[in-house]
């Protein structure tokens, strides 16, 4: 019966971390040729391209066994605005954003 108890209690455990996902790639990240720049805090996020784009707001993580998607909010004049990215994790120092590789710094 402990043997019983032992493995279900094992299974449980694999399954509650499986669940919980990849945690939110915190940090500052950029794309190698440094079009791109990504920098995540606990609660926002700024991302800024060399074409002019810049978006600043507070963030948003649904984790997945992968990576997860990343909902930045922002302020607009005609109220708040949402944008949502899929970020994979290559490594715990390379992220891929929809494609775009992105560096750990």
């Amino acid at each position: 019966m402990r043997t019983i108890v032992f493995f279900w209690i094992m299974a449980l455990a694999g399954a509650s971390s499986a669940l919980a996902g990849m945690p939110a790639p915190v940090g500052y990240w950029m794309t190698q040729d440094g079009g791109e720049e990504l920098f995540i805090s606990g609660d926002g996020c700024r991302f800024h391209s060399v074409q002019g784009m810049e978006l600043v707001g507070t963030r948003g993580w649904d984790a997945n066994s992968s990576g997860g998607i990343l909902t930045i909010t922002y302020p607009s004049p005609t109220g708040d605005q949402h944008v949502r990215w899929s970020i994979d994790y290559v490594n715990e120092d390379i992220i891929s954003v929809f494609g775009d590789i992105f560096y750990r710094h």
